[in-house]
This record gives C-alpha cells, structure tokens and sequence, in this order.
C-alpha cells in the first residue's frame, strides 16, 4: 500500500482540508488519514492510498507539495512505505 507523510500541517487540520489541498495539486484521493501528532510543533498525517496505487505514482504529488506554503507552514512530504 502506497502511503504518504505530510508534515509542518497545522494542527487542526481536517481529512476534508487534505483532501482539497491533494485534488488542487493534482493527486490521487486517499482512503485513510492517520494523525501524528508527536510533540506538537510540526504534526503530521499518514494518508494511505489504495492497494492499487503504487508507491511511484505518488512521487510527482511530493515534487509538487514538498516545500509549498500552505496555511502559514512549509509542508514536508516524502513517500513512505
């Protein structure tokens, strides 16, 4: 399963938010969101895609996400596994 780590996300940030962020870039719609909140400074999610997307067709959402400002924070995003 293909998955997805955005970090730097505010911290009331919403599966609806991820979802219009994600379709605005251009990206595939996931199916599960797992917040990460760790020590409260840059909290996270974990967004799952299907079992029929590969890791590397997510690869072009991080070129486009990576780095973006989004909601007055720099977001962080990698393709994990």
């Amino acid at each position: 399963m293909a998955r997805l780590w955005i970090a730097n996300i505010p911290p009331d940030t919403t599966e609806a938010e991820l979802k219009e962020l994600l379709t605005k870039y251009g990206g595939s719609e996931f199916t599960a969101m797992e917040s990460v909140p760790g020590d409260g400074t840059r909290p996270a999610a974990i967004l799952s895609f299907g079992d029929n997307v590969p890791a590397g067709a997510l690869q072009p959402m991080v070129d486009r996400l990576h780095g973006i400002n989004w909601k007055g924070r720099d977001l962080v995003v990698q393709v994990i596994r």
